[in-house]
């Protein structure tokens, strides 16, 4: 569409006029403008709005309409609710809140992605309903449906990253952390300026934190909220989260409702100061946590050492978006006076080249005004400055041929501070330009206003930079630039501007409340669990702390002895049943963690037992979750003392019968695991543990070899269970268990046989089973024909031996196997508890992977010795 050039003589414009003949590009009339097509026309909700869920209509059946700004035709209609309408989607908001507040972080985030996917896929068609009812050129809408739904991509991504804090306590033994939780429901009411990017700024975060909301739409454009509801129903939303609401006439009953009602828990709201306000004084009465975005009046300063082009960009850019209607846009262009001609001068061009007319309209920078009034304030301040030596450069007046909301782009220079447009905010398409002298005395009239919400300047200087933006008294701050709206930045002003902040993570924290939570009586118990881990990590050892207190008062932590059980449920109870901060829950997951990932087994394991028994009966509160966050020791590290008796514990092959069984001098063992001593935390990880649990059934197996190779298989019974070897007497050499033979045959009560390949084996094996005490002790088996009764030998050719061996090798690996799959449990909980970190974890796997490959292959050498030795 060819672009008119319409001429603005002075004497069209009456005495005030005194700059010249001033030519400004506007397209035709805006009522020849056919109305869009909706890809999806069911995204044009009429007489409906969104509640639990579903779209209902007013109860009163009252509608208002809704106009195109551009040609003031009908768009469509939409409910008047009322406070009795309005106060069905609390209840709805307020009912589903439990359920979506229990929802996890990623289930939540899901639903936002959801959301910010339906978004895209529609993005023509919001951006078109946009242009209908708000009037901006469709390429400004293009862009606001992008920013409003990265809102909803932000806060999707932001929503599993809600964290608390730990806070170092001034009290010994007490734990301090905080948890954010969800407010509530939430009463949230946008502004038309950004009908799409206004909602999901608000609604975004308050779905992240877990809150659900109502939300009043504008009057003015309604039907771009509504399709976003639209959108959030198709994306899963789950019912009663999202309610949107419309009224024209009823906006201040419904303002009321929202405010005072005590369901509604925190309220947002972007518009006016005077508004605000009034809502802030209505929320008095139910003390609701609050957010405002309020009115602004930017300050945009120039400096001399400035990029001037950029500086004409950055101006333009901040000062005409939306043809002016937005609270962050530059309302006091000041500009010092060595570069403030050539300022003008550059930025009247500028303005020139825009293309005024329907938002639709191909080529076209600048739509409406939203109404009549916002046309009206826009001229009224023109005049103003007019009147008190003012100079209009470009425009300066209604464009009635386009439409009654249309305003000439204007640019009015020589601004004094005693015009109207240095303390109101125009809200409109008109720049006023300041001249400056100094930097002191642009900061004073920078900041002389009630309000405080943007601010920009200009400069090439770094420490001018620093100055200025620490000077400002504004929320936010652009420097070198105009543009400074962002979902990853925090959005808000200072003095009446408002208070709380939308986007970003702060934007998420003004939907939750920080609960904080002090654990008392835990020194006591983490020196207690620490011993514990110290002493009974992969081992055999027998030692736990007992804590002991008396009257409420604990006391040290004391390594003892393993009592019996009766001694030490006794001590539990005596010493704990009148200690009100002694954390019996959290000594008891910490004991069961013990249990489930040490390899103590014995004395120690019943003791544990028993100990966790005695402290559930004596809890009065549920198991806490708290021992679960606190780093748990490196299982596979231990004390030197703890590693020694590993070795021990491990030396299976040696002819020492005592370390051969893995037993210890209790004296030695009193120096050792009485000690106290701590894993050196600079050691790195080992694997002792690992080869102490191996370290049975090492021994298990290969006296079955040594049997086989020697002439012995015991069969029904498993008779080499234990790893308890001797020299066989008559042999001479290798290593077979006739004293348990001796010990098991009599009291067998039924046949064994016994398989050899040798005869010169069978004499000293019958002799050893009829010298024995228990054979002895039974008078009616101390024949010889009695003996045979209960032991039968046979003879067994050597292809059976090495069947057997390789049998027998098999099973090894496969309890090697087993064995080892205990340990992958324990590295599967720490993944899963994160209680350690992740390349602790990577490493350990790797560690015990070559521990197992070791262990196979020393397995496969023992079989191809054993079956060498035949």
């Amino acid at each position: 569409m060819a672009l008119l050039q319409r001429l603005v003589a002075p004497s069209s414009r009456g005495a005030l006029r005194q700059s010249p003949a001033i030519a400004l590009m506007i397209t035709r009339r805006a009522s020849n403008m056919a109305p869009p097509k909706l890809k999806d026309p069911s995204l044009l909700k009429q007489d409906v709005c969104y509640v639990n869920g579903e779209w209902v209509k007013a109860k009163s059946g009252k509608t208002f309409k809704v106009n195109d700004p551009s040609n003031g035709e009908l768009i469509g209609t939409c409910p008047e609710f009322n406070a009795e309408d309005t106060q069905s989607a609390i209840r709805a908001a307020a009912d589903a809140f439990p359920s979506f507040r229990s929802k996890t972080g990623r289930e939540r985030s899901k639903l936002l992605r959801a959301w910010y996917e339906q978004m895209t896929a529609n993005a023509e068609d919001i951006a078109k309903l946009i242009t209908w009812e708000n009037g901006k050129p469709i390429a400004d809408a293009k862009g606001e449906t992008t920013y409003a739904a990265n809102f909803l991509e932000w806060f999707s991504e932001e929503a599993p990253r809600v964290y608390g804090d730990t806070i170092p306590s001034s009290v010994p033994g007490n734990r301090v952390w905080t948890i954010k939780e969800p407010v509530g429901v939430c009463g949230l009411i946008t502004p038309w300026n950004f009908p799409a990017a206004m909602i999901t700024r608000k609604i975004g975060p308050a779905l992240a934190a877990g809150c659900t909301v109502v939300c009043k739409a504008p009057a003015e454009t309604p039907f771009t909220s509504l399709a976003l509801a639209e959108l959030a129903h198709r994306a899963g939303i789950p019912k009663g989260v999202v309610n949107v609401v419309t009224s024209m006439e009823n906006t201040p009953e419904l303002g009321e409702l929202l405010t005072s009602d005590p369901t509604i828990k925190k309220i947002s709201f972007t518009g006016s100061t005077g508004v605000g306000k009034l809502l802030m004084k209505q929320s008095s009465g139910t003390l609701k946590k609050l957010s405002m975005e309020l009115g602004g009046n930017a300050p945009f300063i120039v400096f001399d050492d400035a990029d001037v082009d950029a500086a004409v960009a950055g101006a333009i850019s901040s000062k005409f978006r939306s043809s002016g209607q937005t609270c962050v846009c530059a309302n006091r262009i000041y500009v010092q006076r060595g570069i403030y001609d050539e300022f003008v001068k550059k930025f009247t061009e500028k303005v020139k080249t825009f293309s005024v007319g329907n938002g639709f309209e191909q080529g076209v920078t600048h739509g409406p005004l939203i109404h009549d009034r916002a046309v009206q304030k826009a001229e009224d301040h023109v005049k103003d400055a007019e009147k008190k030596g003012g100079k209009v450069t470009i425009g300066g007046q209604r464009l009635n041929d386009l439409g009654s909301n249309f305003y000439a782009p204007t640019v009015i220079r020589d601004m004094t501070s005693d015009m109207d447009m240095a303390s109101q905010e125009t809200f409109g398409p008109v720049a006023g330009l300041f001249p400056f002298e100094t930097e002191e005395e642009v900061v004073r009239m920078a900041n002389n206003t009630e309000v405080g919400l943007a601010g920009y300047f200009f400069s090439r200087d770094l420490e001018r930079v620093h100055r200025i933006a620490e000077a400002l008294e504004v929320g936010m701050v652009g420097v070198n630039t105009g543009i400074i709206s962002d979902p990853a930045a925090p959005f808000g002003g200072v003095k009446e501007s408002g208070f709380g902040r939308e986007g970003s993570l702060y934007g998420i924290s003004e939907y939750q409340i920080t609960k904080m939570i002090t654990y008392g009586g835990m020194g006591k118990a983490l020196q207690h669990l620490n011993h514990i881990f110290v002493h009974l990590r992969g081992c055999e050892a027998v030692s736990v702390t007992v804590l002991v207190s008396r009257k409420g008062i604990p006391c040290k932590a004391v390594p003892r002895r393993v009592k019996p059980a009766t001694d030490l449920t006794s001590k539990l109870r005596n010493s704990t049943s009148t200690d009100t901060d002694f954390p019996h829950s959290t000594v008891l997951r910490s004991i069961q963690e013990t249990m489930a990932l040490s390899r103590a087994h014995g004395p120690v394991r019943n003791c544990l037992r028993q100990l966790a028994s005695s402290l559930q009966t004596l809890s009065r509160r549920p198991i806490a979750s708290i021992a679960a966050a606190q780093p748990l020791p490196r299982c596979f590290s231990s004390s030197p003392a703890l590693l020694k008796k590993r070795k021990i514990a491990a030396a299976s092959n040696s002819p020492n019968p005592k370390a051969a069984a893995g037993t210890v001098n209790k004296a030695e063992y009193d120096t050792e695991a009485g000690s106290g001593a701590q894993p050196n935390p600079e050691d790195p990880l080992d694997f002792s543990s690992v080869v102490a649990a191996y370290a049975p059934i090492d021994a298990h197996f290969k006296t079955q070899l040594a049997g086989m190779v020697h002439g012995g298989r015991f069969n029904p019974t498993n008779l080499g269970s234990l790893p308890v070897a001797v020299k066989d007497p008559e042999a001479g050499d290798g290593s077979f268990p006739l004293r348990e033979l001796a010990q098991v045959v009599p009291r067998s009560g039924r046949t064994i046989s016994l398989l050899v390949h040798d005869k010169a084996y069978i004499k000293p094996i019958m002799s050893a089973v009829q010298s024995s005490r228990e054979f002895n002790q039974q008078p009616q088996r101390s024949e010889d024909n009695e003996l045979e009764l209960l032991l039968k030998v046979e003879l067994e050719r050597k292809d059976d031996v090495v069947r057997r061996i390789k049998e027998a090798v098999q099973l090894w690996k496969d309890r090697i196997r087993q064995a080892r799959s205990k340990h992958e449990k324990v590295l599967k909980d720490w993944k899963k508890t994160g209680a350690v970190l992740p390349d602790v974890v990577k490493k350990a796997e790797k560690e015990l992977q070559k521990v197992q490959d070791k262990k196979m292959k020393e397995i496969d050498q023992e079989e191809a010795q054993t079956i060498r030795q035949l």
